[in-house]
């Protein structure tokens, strides 16, 4: 009993010095030029200036590769281009999230519609796959959705969005794509109850710090649309979790840390309406500082309101 408790104090410890917070930002970069309208719902730094994005409406299931150059002494974008789409000719299973491991040069995939994973190699060729359902009984469109991969300690890490559920689950898995751990995460209520419109409330991304702590930073979106689409909304927390507290019985928040949280609209005055649901770490700064991006599922710039940003953050 001892020995699990020094552990588990040592994983605090080590939170508490290592996980990192929010000290400046830039203002979201509209997307334009060859990146085309999509609803880019995942990103994962593969090398250098190098990512992998999916899209959840994409005729195939597959991922682009985008070139997104940042500037190393302020970390603002210089400019995304588009690469081209990966893919081998498989249907589109709502991709939401994806992965690069390192290990196996291999980029992972995570579809809601399946609530399975499927590996591409670099070049968009199926590697391996995880079709039986990660999450029996998930709801429709609220299945399986955030992705990332800590290197630091070789470990998946996946959770439903859970839109309308408070208490989410979370799934830890091996290189091998085995489930290794099961968890649950507790999100916080939702601000609004209005009816009508659309509300919708969940996890929409996941970041592994590969930190000694294992530190999940999560993005916890809320979003409301009413019929008319004027006086839309979107709220994202993000906070910052020891992996080692998602997996404990207790299921409670004392061990997250809210290290940023933004607001935007869509209304007469302001149409700067982002749903974020991708989120990877960028590169680190010349002063030694880390960059985190976000990006945006503008529906397809939806009736040519809605925009698809990429915004930077900087950790310390």
């Amino acid at each position: 009993m001892k020995r699990i408790f020094a552990s588990i104090l040592f994983v605090f410890i080590a939170f508490a010095v290592n996980a990192q917070t929010i000290v400046d930002e830039h203002p979201a970069v509209a997307l334009g030029g060859d990146i085309l309208a999509g609803n880019y719902s995942g990103i994962t730094r593969i090398e250098d200036n190098l990512y992998a994005v999916v899209d959840d409406k994409a005729p195939q299931d597959g991922f682009y590769v985008w070139q997104i150059d940042i500037d190393s002494l302020t970390g603002k974008i210089q400019q995304v281009q588009n690469l081209g789409f990966r893919h081998d000719g498989q249907p589109n299973r709502d991709a939401e999230g994806c992965a690069f491991l390192p290990e196996r040069q291999t980029i992972v995939i995570s579809g809601e519609a399946d609530n399975g994973l499927v590996e591409y190699t670099l070049e968009g060729k199926v590697f391996s796959q995880m079709m039986s359902t990660l999450l029996p009984g998930a709801a429709a469109n609220a299945g399986l959705e955030a992705l990332t991969y800590d290197s630091l300690h070789q470990r998946l890490w996946t959770m439903e969005e859970g839109s309308g559920k408070q208490q989410v689950r979370v799934i830890g898995l091996n290189t091998d794509l085995q489930v290794e751990d099961l968890g649950f995460y507790l999100m916080d209520m939702p601000s609004t109850s209005k009816k009508g419109g659309q509300h919708v409330h969940g996890v929409s991304a996941l970041c592994a710090l590969s930190d000694e702590a294992g530190t999940l930073l999560v993005l916890e979106r809320e979003a409301y649309i009413p019929k008319n689409k004027i006086g839309a909304w979107c709220k994202v927390k993000l906070y910052a979790v020891p992996a080692a507290s998602l997996l404990v019985p207790s299921c409670d928040k004392d061990d997250a840390r809210l290290i940023w949280k933004t607001t935007t609209r869509m209304n007469l005055f302001q149409q700067k309406f982002a749903n974020y649901e991708g989120m990877c770490l960028g590169p680190k700064l010349a002063d030694g500082r880390q960059t985190l991006l976000l990006l945006s599922d503008s529906q397809n710039r939806y009736a040519g309101f809605l925009k698809d940003y990429l915004k930077v953050l900087i950790l310390n």
